[in-house]
């Protein structure tokens, strides 16, 4: 789905073989079954003759199945019941292989404009729909401070945003900007907070990106899926799209590879997010470097973050 290509069967690069394998089979019969001159040999015994048959043309290597050295013998031509069992046949083919074509190009050419005019209304016409949707392909805001870079990052955080879901490209494009807006209007932020976002439409949402602080910490990866997850019940796509983000990310240099650890938001800080579904989801099979350990300290007045947990 990534870039929308059609992928069908008879467009392999051997479809035209498999098409005349049938009146390749068909001749190779009919001209076995053809009959051949019986040739006499002379034998050193005058009183034995022998009469050899010759097929010529086997099905695998056209290695005779009797072979003898008779080069007086002599194959009868196709017979006219031949010649018309295999025109009609032939004709019949070359009929279907055409059609099969037309059918092809048309397919193709709904396909292509379905698809254009599909990219085309849910975004911008510079994006093409990766599973990794950045900045530009949902049309962000620009930050109203400069982006903070950071050392990779030690805390790898599985949040959710709460508020609707979204389930296809066009609604989580429309639900992204709703949050950034809110973050930046609402809340008085720079920028979206989210280092990235999960929709439920398969696909992952660049937000501040790998290697830019996040407000409140400078230490972590925030990963947001799309939805309220008290109520809703994440897809096993998203879960597994939280693991692919969390492999790629020491590779994109956003991940302390040897020491960072994954947790949920509400072991951070005193929070419902990322939802009790979720959290379950997270907490078993989410993550690959997950830690139970609850990071923060509650406070007179509030809470403490622990930036040592887990050691």
């Amino acid at each position: 789905l990534e870039n929308y290509q059609l992928s069908l069967p008879f467009l392999e690069t051997d479809w035209v073989f498999r098409a005349f394998r049938p009146l390749w089979n068909l001749r190779k019969i009919v001209r076995k079954t053809q009959q051949f001159q019986p040739v006499k040999c002379k034998s050193p015994l005058k009183h034995l003759n022998s009469t050899v048959v010759s097929f010529l043309d086997s099905a695998f290597d056209n290695t005779p199945i009797i072979e003898h050295d008779q080069p007086h013998a002599t194959k009868q031509k196709p017979s006219l019941a031949s010649i018309q069992v295999l025109l009609p046949l032939a004709g019949f083919i070359a009929v279907g292989l055409v059609l099969t074509g037309i059918i092809v190009w048309r397919v193709r050419a709904n396909y292509a404009t379905t698809n254009e005019e599909a990219v085309t209304e849910l975004v911008s016409t510079t994006v093409d729909y990766p599973l990794f949707v950045p900045r530009e392909g949902w049309n962000a805001l620009e930050p109203t401070s400069p982006p903070i870079p950071i050392a990779p990052a030690l805390v790898f955080v599985g949040k959710h945003t709460g508020g609707s879901s979204c389930a296809t490209p066009a609604e989580c494009v429309a639900r992204v900007q709703e949050i950034q807006r809110e973050h930046m209007e609402v809340k008085g932020l720079a920028d979206i907070s989210y280092n990235f976002l999960i929709g439920g439409d398969g696909r992952i949402y660049t937000g501040r990106g790998w290697g830019v602080e996040n407000e409140g910490r400078n230490d972590s990866v925030d990963v947001a899926l799309i939805g309220d997850f008290n109520i809703e019940v994440p897809t096993t796509e998203m879960v597994f799209l939280v693991r692919r983000l969390e492999n790629r990310g020491p590779r994109e240099g956003g991940l302390d590879y040897a020491n960072y650890w994954a947790v949920n938001h509400n072991q951070t800080e005193p929070t419902d997010s990322p939802g009790a579904h979720l959290f379950a989801r997270l907490a078993s099979n989410g993550y690959f470097h997950y830690s139970s350990a609850v990071c923060y300290r509650n406070v007179s007045g509030g809470f403490e973050v622990d930036y040592q947990c887990p050691p």
